[in-house]
């Protein structure tokens, strides 16, 4: 019967792997999910008076975080087809909650592009000290 128990003994140690490398995947997730989060906060509180450069920074993070999401997805694929349904509900709702975090923010970045044109052609206005300029330029203040 020794046979049949280091059979056993291997397939305890199968489990338990799995249920290693789970854990670890559920972490990643939970990771994700944290950094989406943290983004979200970001885009409700902070963004409307970041820097441009500063909210191009978050887009970057937002292509990551679907970069990491993809390749845990395909892990989570590999030794959890039980729970593929549930996983895959989850991934969906980070997914489309990464996607209107996107949508904010490149919203925001529009803005400030629109500011800065409207900026630079003040800019050139004033500089021009032209009478009629300078009306131009009260209007757009105004």
């Amino acid at each position: 019967m020794e046979g049949a128990g280091a059979i056993e003994s291997d397939e305890t140690l199968s489990v338990a792997g799995a249920e290693k490398i789970e854990t670890l995947l559920n972490r990643r997730r939970g990771n994700c999910k944290a950094k989406i989060t943290k983004l979200q906060t970001f885009l409700n509180d902070k963004a409307p008076n970041a820097r441009r450069l500063l909210i191009q920074s978050k887009l970057d993070n937002i292509s990551e975080i679907f970069s990491n999401m993809e390749s845990l997805k395909i892990e989570y694929y590999e030794i959890l087809e039980e729970k593929l349904p549930k996983l895959e509900l989850t991934f969906d709702q980070m997914e489309e909650d990464l996607e209107s975090i996107k949508v904010g923010l490149q919203t925001l970045l529009l803005k400030h592009d629109d500011i800065s044109k409207n900026l630079s052609i003040c800019d050139t206005a004033l500089s021009n000290n032209d009478n009629s300029k300078f009306s131009f330029v009260k209007n757009c203040l105004m």
